[in-house]
């Protein structure tokens, strides 16, 4: 099929979408989920945030051996909107499953931030 591609702001790549069934991240079976834009790269060294913060999840507080048991990687973590941001902020060390909800966070809270759209 034809595929449709779209920006992705919160990790700075492009994503893929399927034009026949409308589904997003069709090569998820390929383990390719974005690819990557242009413009600003993040530094992305969970080895050197996890050394000077720690080797644990700062969303649910679950070590790096605990969460390897589980098969769940730590990722990082930009405190404030890389977007927005870029690198200015401190980074922190989360496992990817906290991430997913800290970045869908980050988001809520940006749209707060944002002058409501609604008519006088």
């Amino acid at each position: 099929g034809e595929y449709i591609l779209f920006s992705e702001i919160n990790n700075n790549g492009v994503g893929i979408r399927c034009k026949t069934c409308g589904k997003y991240h069709p090569f998820v079976k390929q383990k390719i989920m974005w690819l990557r834009g242009h413009g600003k790269r993040r530094a992305n060294d969970i080895v050197a945030v996890a050394t000077e913060c720690g080797a644990y999840c700062y969303g649910c507080g679950s070590t790096f051996e605990e969460l390897e048991k589980f098969g769940i990687g730590l990722a990082v973590h930009h405190t404030r909107g890389f977007a927005e941001n870029g690198e200015s902020y401190k980074k922190i060390p989360v496992c990817s499953e906290c991430h997913e909800l800290l970045n869908f966070m980050q988001r809520v809270r940006r749209r707060q931030r944002q002058p409501s759209r609604q008519s006088p």
